[in-house]
Parts: C-alpha cells; structure tokens; sequence
C-alpha cells in the first residue's frame, strides 16, 4: 500500500527545505516512519515533487533553498 505525504510531512518539508538537500530530508521522513511503525519508505523523489508543488525552488547546484538575508 502507498502512503502519501501527510500535512505534518508536508509542513516539515517546508520548514527543513532552506538547510537540507531532498535526500536528507527523505531519510529523515523514513525514520520517523520507521519510529511510529510505518513501513513505508519516503523517496527523494517524492520529497522532490512535493516542495515543486508548494513553490520551493532549491538553487542549482546547492541542493539547497536560497535563502533571503533578512532570515
């Protein structure tokens, strides 16, 4: 069975997106999964096409969000 994102991933997607790459965040998400007894792995591509659809766009190169000065 395929788990979607839920509003709490989402949210932590969002939050994390400016200092971890999709990778780091998908392996984060796949552990707390594991912790509360999901099987279920989250992929970096799935982290990928959820922050393209909130409008989070990583930077070339960086893996990163660039982030504005007054953050």
């Amino acid at each position: 069975m395929k788990k979607y994102l839920s509003k709490q991933e989402k949210d932590f997607i969002r939050k994390s997106a400016h200092m971890l790459s999709d990778s780091q965040i998908a392996n984060e998400l796949t552990r707390i999964r594991y912790e509360l007894g999901i099987d279920d792995t989250v992929s970096t591509k799935r982290v990928r096409v959820a922050r393209s659809k909130m409008g989070l766009k990583k930077h070339n190169g960086t893996g990163f969000l660039k982030r504005d000065k007054d953050e």
